[in-house]
């Protein structure tokens, strides 16, 4: 294991505030140890052009970072009724692990039109998305409507357990849910694999509240997995509220007391 810590910024003349990027290497041998306790392995980083990043790729090095991570523990998942009703949406799903048997420009047309839906920044062209994402690690769930490819979902096995990285989809029709969709196939591709838990990327802001609907989610909240659905709507409600640095001050009190540290 080796740590990084990128100190952001420090405001302590009036407050104790500090912000820093919180990074890591494991070994193979330690990848389930970092799951378990809150790492998920970041494919971009934040800034995918950067030395840190470019270096570690170049190096065959999985950069890992700390975040509210969250997982499903598949001995207590069960679907609930509208869950039930997705499954008979007529989609086809094929987890293919061989890149050679892959359509990767129609992986990456996916891809882009879901990263133009959500108005993200950081697209990449390509070359560079065949460069990250074409490889033996990762495998893809894909899902098809008539025969033709409407969603996609990378996983990875890490240690004894699995991880779930870039799920995207065309929004051609969104009543499918084709999120909610694929949490459900992931868990059965899990379950056929013996595997006790999927791990589902971090759960931030309102939107991320549909992770949380599922029978057997579970958080990571910086020292213990937690099922406190109450909680984690308060703290998902404030991610998309605030705005300033004293509002984050402010919380980070109100935090310490609602988590009793």
């Amino acid at each position: 294991m080796k740590l990084f810590f990128d100190h952001i910024l420090c405001q302590q003349s009036d407050k104790d505030l500090n912000f820093a990027l919180v990074s890591a290497y494991f070994n193979k041998e330690e990848e389930e140890y970092a799951l378990n306790n809150g790492w998920v392995p970041f494919t971009s980083w934040y800034d995918y052009q950067s030395n840190f990043s470019t270096k570690s790729f170049q190096e065959n090095k999985i950069i890992w970072v700390q975040v509210r991570s969250s997982r499903i523990n598949i001995e207590k998942f069960s679907l609930n009724k509208n869950q039930r009703r997705l499954l008979k949406n007529n989609i086809t799903t094929k987890f293919i692990e061989k890149n050679d048997q892959l359509d990767f420009e129609k992986i990456y047309k996916i891809y882009y039109d879901y990263c133009v839906f959500k108005n993200f920044v950081d697209v990449k062209p390509l070359d560079q998305f065949l460069e990250r994402y074409k490889n033996d690690t990762l495998k893809y769930l894909c899902f098809y409507e008539k025969n033709e490819l409407v969603a996609f979902c990378m996983v990875e096995f890490l240690g004894g357990q699995m991880y779930s990285h870039q799920f995207c989809w065309n929004y051609h029709n969104p009543k499918l849910s084709l999120g909610i969709f694929s949490q459900i196939q992931e868990v059965e591709l899990a379950k056929s694999r013996s595997i006790k838990y999927v791990f589902i990327g971090g759960v931030s802001e309102e939107y991320g509240l549909y992770k949380t609907k599922f029978n057997g989610f579970e958080y990571w909240d910086g020292r213990n997995w937690c099922e406190d659905d109450q909680t984690i709507q308060i703290l998902l409600k404030k991610d998309s509220d605030l705005k300033t640095l004293k509002e984050l001050y402010d919380f980070t009190l109100e935090y310490i007391k609602l988590k009793n540290i």
